[in-house]
């Protein structure tokens, strides 16, 4: 048996063949391993050069967009508000906001509901639950006027669930009651409620009528709509009942 050399270990044939080779310039030798190992390694710094260099356009059109910002003009002026409905700390909040979309959809005006307003300092007639509706303007008219977005032109219909009269106190009750030369209507929900537990249908009942309250007050105190004696007309007056109220077209004067 062949025996082998102690000093050296035994070395794959492939290795052997590659070392010949370097040792060998004249045949490749290390001019061609160099070759084969800088020509790709000039290629990669190639591109990496390139890429370095390159502008933002170079990378298409993601990169330029995400690199742009876009300012809004500085001189835009939001539109005032036209009509605010503001509804009282008995009234809610939602159904006064529901009620302001359609108002606005109707009128094609800017018709906001306001944050509900504390009217507790306002105190009842003695001996009743019926509320002066002058003490209740005068109650809720500081936060009237820090309202955001209020011009000079600027309606308010203020809502109310609590039952309301004049401090005259002419009529046994009013559903509304109007102080034009301040913009201001206060309308009530507290005749408006038919009798009993309410119901979808009662609700909604109590809905549409609310809605032709208000759309009265926003056409009076914005459109300048007159009073008229025909039953069927949505300015229909006098309202002496919740019956007279329902005979009212759902509609703006034609």
């Amino acid at each position: 048996m062949k025996k082998l050399n102690s000093g050296a270990a035994a070395k794959p044939a492939g290795a052997v063949a590659e070392r010949a080779n370097a040792s060998r310039p004249g045949r490749g030798g290390l001019w061609s391993i160099g070759r084969r190992i800088a020509l790709p390694g000039l290629a990669v710094l190639s591109a990496v050069l390139v890429a370095a260099c390159a502008t933002p356009a170079d990378h298409g059109a993601g990169s330029a967009s995400t690199a742009a910002t876009v300012e809004a003009p500085a001189n835009v002026q939001m539109q005032p508000v036209q009509v605010y409905l503001v509804p009282l700390d008995d009234f809610d909040g939602v159904q006064a906001n529901t009620l302001a979309a359609q108002m606005a959809a109707e009128f094609g005006m800017e018709i906001r509901a306001s944050a509900p307003l504390s009217a507790r300092r306002a105190l009842p007639f003695s001996g009743t639950r019926q509320f002066p509706a002058e003490d209740l303007l005068h109650v809720t008219l500081p936060a009237l006027e820090h309202l955001p977005g209020r011009g000079s032109q600027t309606s308010y219909v203020l809502l109310t669930a609590r039952d309301i009269n004049a401090r005259a106190r002419n009529n046994r009750f009013l559903f509304s009651w109007h102080v034009p030369d301040q913009r201001v209507s206060i309308v009530s929900t507290a005749r408006l409620q038919p009798a009993g537990a309410m119901t979808a249908q009662t609700r909604a009942l109590t809905a549409t009528r609310l809605k032709k309250m208000t759309r009265r007050a926003i056409g009076e105190m914005q459109l300048g709509w007159q009073r008229s004696a025909q039953r069927d007309n949505p300015m229909y007056a006098p309202l002496n009942s919740v019956a007279d109220i329902d005979r009212l077209a759902d509609r703006q004067p034609q």
